[in-house]
């Protein structure tokens, strides 16, 4: 079960950046990031004498994905994810699979996001039916 708050001030994230450790309240910050996934279609020049190995910027591009890197900044861990895209689906279906995955037993977890609209109640509601969408 989770519940979204209201969107935070800076203060607040700022606040909650010098949260000392708690074993009840867990700190996760999820941030989504486009890639480009590239080819390289040329192999390097080896090395010579005096001469270190050299790369062409020559590639070919194979799409792009979207990496959910989700971290414990207090607890060292972390998770990356791949998804096809970046919706407001896409991000709320990352929330419970990150919850249930990274530590099932928290009684709590303050997850940071990126400030974006996809971030909200609004991407739960279309993502899950109304009960556990509201946690």
């Amino acid at each position: 079960m989770w519940v979204m708050p209201p969107e935070p001030s800076r203060e607040d994230v700022l606040e909650v950046d010098q949260t000392p450790d708690d074993q009840h309240v867990h700190l996760m910050c999820m941030a989504a990031e486009p890639v480009q996934l590239i080819e390289k279609t040329r192999q390097p020049m080896p090395a010579e004498v005096g001469q270190p190995e050299r790369y062409d910027y020559e590639y070919a591009r194979n799409g792009t994905a979207t990496l959910f890197m989700c971290t414990e900044p207090l607890r060292g861990g972390r998770l990356v994810r791949v998804r096809e895209h970046k919706t407001a689906v896409d991000w709320a279906t990352e929330v419970p699979q990150l919850l249930d995955t990274q530590d099932p037993e928290a009684e709590r977890i303050r997850l940071v996001c990126e400030n974006l609209h996809t971030h909200g109640i609004g991407s739960l509601s279309e993502a899950f039916p109304p009960e556990p969408a509201r946690g």
